[in-house]
């Protein structure tokens, strides 16, 4: 009967004597629909003297289910009306004893090279404090799907029984009824089941009521429910669709119940925190009495592969890098959301920071702008964003928006205004390294992000701030914009702007990536925020790779090319050949940031050319290049002198 490993198997994790028949029960009929065997973790060893031995209880609890599978299969061979020739395979079993505060990390292990498709678990109270005991944890961690069970008191998890199954269509409860189906159509020759029989599957649908065609709009939702889970709904008539219009989610569901007297409730749920409100908040006790068998499973159905590599990443991470405590998690929310907010010395600074930018963008002062950079506060809201995306914190992602939104504008507009107020000489060298973003910004401002959230997470750190903020300027590409939108200069401005929102989303992303290293990520979202988080990564990521393709161009643009090709400078020689006593020695061409190509022209000649040649020249060079240049000739007089014989 017993042997290690069982391949394939449903898993039973049995933490009390208590729960062990009716577990043993559940996985028995659950092993039968998936026709797999089972595998029972017994939690031995525990504190408490009742529940330290309960692997007697479950071995009596094995061999209670296999009799009886040998009953029914007998029953079954010797019915001529069920068309059954072949008995139906008892599932094997194995039992294998783990200690009671053994770390839910080597069930999990053993689970994943067993190949493990479903966990049954069973929890009969609530949490207190920051428990976090052995059914939950696995609950949460386990890649396969997973039930979490509070059992009836009278539950035995045999029988026919009558499954109810809350559903809107969601991936969980999917499972949840493809699942019940499975196992209400196993064959049983005590109870058979029908279209108008008493046990089956009723998928319940609650409609809110907002009018006489509640119920029918109900009914076509339920359908599309069912036909997701199982298919074809005529060839399940063990499935029977209910609808219940009700204002309230919870009165509907108890009333559903109340009148139906069901067995089992699944109900599907993505993470610990709904399955807590499903098994202990969401029916009232009197449906749970003592003298109850109604059981509730919460149904969380296999993580997604992108889930599963996500949270591998996470514990790796987790291993590598030191992690933030939660005092420490609290003070640095607390820090970055106070920083984040939209208020007088935000403003104060953002004006400031701007003023000193322009003014050093103007005289073209390197030490200038740095001294801008050390100033702008807007750094600290982008780390707060990056930290609301990893978190699920929307307040937080709303503050800092707003704080970078209304500095942009603020900074835009003092630019625009001191531009055109106060005289300047135009476009300065500062303003065209920051008319022309590449590649390489998108880099510094990705590994900017990165290092500004890393240290501030780590409080003795803190002092590595400036020379990020020096690294990632924010505050220059804004005042570029503006002082280049005063001049009229709308090529530079936009290379600005584009500079800005490169930088934005780099340090957005950047800081994600550093807090959820050090362990800032929120482990349980609900549904809402983890459907905004998603799509908030999602654009941001988009917005990156977008914005990549033009900056990657640019890059290549910028590198130095041999603009004069050997076809350029024969053409060049030629010309220069018309000459009688002009020689070409070299050509060579200089990029110059925001003016056209210069060439150079060196020739050998005894006097100097006309001032036409260098016309010419630069006419057919443009001709060639397809572009604007400047053109220089540069000669080197020569003489000519003989000796006498």
């Amino acid at each position: 009967m017993f042997r290690y490993p069982v391949p394939m198997a449903v898993a039973i994790v049995i933490t009390s004597t208590d729960e062990a028949a009716a577990l043993v029960g559940w996985g028995w009929q659950c092993a039968r629909a998936r026709q797999e065997d089972i595998v029972v973790f017994a939690a031995v060893g525990q504190d408490d003297a009742e529940d330290a031995e309960p692997l007697p209880a479950i071995r009596a609890a094995v061999s209670d289910r296999a009799d009886a599978h040998v009953r029914m299969a007998a029953a079954l061979h010797e019915s001529a009306a069920t068309g059954h020739d072949e008995p139906e395979r008892s599932p094997e079993v194995e039992v294998v004893p783990v200690q009671g505060n053994a770390p839910a990390g080597d069930i999990l292990k053993v689970l994943a090279e067993h190949g493990v498709k479903l966990l049954l678990l069973a929890k009969q109270s609530k949490a207190k404090g920051n428990e976090d005991p052995l059914p939950v944890r696995l609950f949460r961690e386990a890649a396969c799907m997973v039930v979490l069970m509070r059992l009836g008191a009278q539950s035995t998890g045999t029988g026919c029984r009558r499954v109810l199954i809350p559903t809107s269509g969601g991936p969980h409860a999917t499972e949840a009824l493809a699942l019940a189906n499975n196992i209400v159509r196993l064959p049983d020759p005590a109870c058979p089941i029908d279209q108008g029989g008493r046990a089956g599957v009723e998928a319940l649908y609650l409609e809110p009521d907002y009018g006489p065609e509640a119920e029918l709009v109900g009914r076509r939702l339920l359908d599309k429910a069912i036909r997701k889970a199982v298919g074809d709904p005529a060839a399940h008539p063990g499935v029977r669709p209910v609808v219940e219009v009700a204002r309230d989610f919870r009165a509907g569901l108890a009333r559903v119940i109340e009148d139906g007297g069901y067995d089992l409730l699944l109900i599907g749920a993505g993470n610990q925190w709904h399955a807590r409100k499903a098994l202990f908040g969401m029916l009232p006790d009197k449906l749970l009495a003592e003298d109850s068998a109604l059981t509730v499973g919460v149904v969380r159905q296999p993580k997604p592969l992108m889930t599963a590599a996500a949270e591998r990443i996470r514990g790796l991470l987790s291993r590598g890098i030191p992690q933030l405590e939660r005092e420490d998690r609290v003070t640095l929310v607390e820090r970055v959301q106070s920083a984040s907010q939209w208020n007088i010395d935000f403003v104060a600074l953002i004006c400031l920071s701007t003023m000193i930018a322009t003014l050093g963008l103007m005289l073209d002062s390197v030490a200038v702008v740095i001294g801008a950079m050390l100033v702008a506060p807007l750094m600290t809201p982008l780390i707060g964003c990056g930290l609301a995306v990893v978190q699920g914190n929307g307040f937080l992602m709303r503050s800092a928006s707003k704080s970078v939104l209304l500095g942009f504008l603020v900074a835009l507009l003092i630019a625009l205004l001191m531009g055109a107020l106060i005289p300047h000489a135009g476009v300065t060298d500062q303003m065209l390294a920051r008319g022309k973003p590449n590649a390489l910004d998108l880099g510094v401002a990705l590994i900017s992000g990165i290092a500004a959230a890393y240290a501030t997470a780590r409080p003795n750190l803190l002092g590595a701030l400036p020379g990020v903020a020096i690294a990632a300027a924010l505050v220059p590409p804004i005042a570029t914009a503006g002082v280049a939108l005063s001049d009229g200069d709308a090529l530079t401005a936009a290379g600005a702007v584009v500079l800005f929102v490169t930088n934005i989303i780099a340090i957005v992303l950047g800081a994600a990536a550093a807090l959820f290293a050090v362990g800032m990520q929120a482990k349980h979202l609900h549904t809402k925020e983890k459907r905004w988080t998603r799509h908030a990564l999602m654009g941001l990521t988009v917005g990156a790779v977008v914005l990549s393709v033009p900056l990657i161009y640019f890059l290549y643009d910028s590198l130095p090319k041999d603009d004069i090709s050997p076809a350029l400078e024969q053409a060049i020689e030629q010309h220069i050949e018309t000459e009688d006593t002009a020689q070409l020695i070299s050509v060579r061409a200089e990029r110059r940031a925001g003016q056209p190509l210069l060439v150079w022209v060196a020739i050998a000649a005894e006097d100097r050319p006309p001032r036409a040649l260098a016309d010419d020249l630069r006419r057919l060079v443009e001709h060639e290049l397809d572009r604007p240049c400047d053109l220089q000739v540069q000669t080197r007089l020569v003489t000519t002198s003989s000796s006498d014989r």
